[in-house]
């Protein structure tokens, strides 16, 4: 199966995530917007500008149509984001399905009650998710709350 991940590649979650698929066989591709090399996966950066972890990568979502050209080149049979605010957002803009959100903390339990625009973003990635997987239990409520 070739899989395509978004997310940040520096990240252990990510690590984690594309070398599990990788150790079962799958050919395991990788768009960041931060770059970094990670054994056995083809890791494609696309620069939009520096990523800070404390928010505010708006950036990111011009990405999108570059997102989903490069998409069509790997031909994934599935997409699978992590972070919901940024990777999983732009992911939603692509309009790829199979597709699969994987959000890891504040980006569901902070992030969205800070303003309404951030809730509409939310509620709308989610709503273009194929699925949806949680991490941790107390994260569920917080996302079903977000549709």
């Amino acid at each position: 199966m070739r899989i395509c991940y978004l997310g940040d590649a520096p990240s252990i979650h990510t690590q984690r995530w594309c070398s599990y698929f990788v150790s079962l066989g799958h050919e395991v591709h990788l768009v960041t917007f931060r770059d970094a090399k990670i054994a056995g996966v083809e890791v494609h950066f696309i620069n939009a500008g520096p990523i800070k972890s404390t928010g505010g990568n708006w950036r990111v979502l011009l990405k999108a149509t570059k997102v989903k050209r490069l998409l069509e080149k790997i031909k994934p049979d599935i997409l699978h984001a992590h972070y919901a605010t940024s990777y999983g957002a732009v992911g939603a803009r692509t309009g790829f399905h199979p597709y699969i959100i994987t959000p890891h903390g504040t980006d569901v339990l902070i992030t969205p009650w800070k303003s309404r625009v951030y809730r509409w973003l939310l509620r709308n990635t989610f709503k273009s998710a194929d699925l949806v997987l949680i991490v941790a239990d107390h994260m569920r409520e917080a996302v079903q709350r977000l549709g």
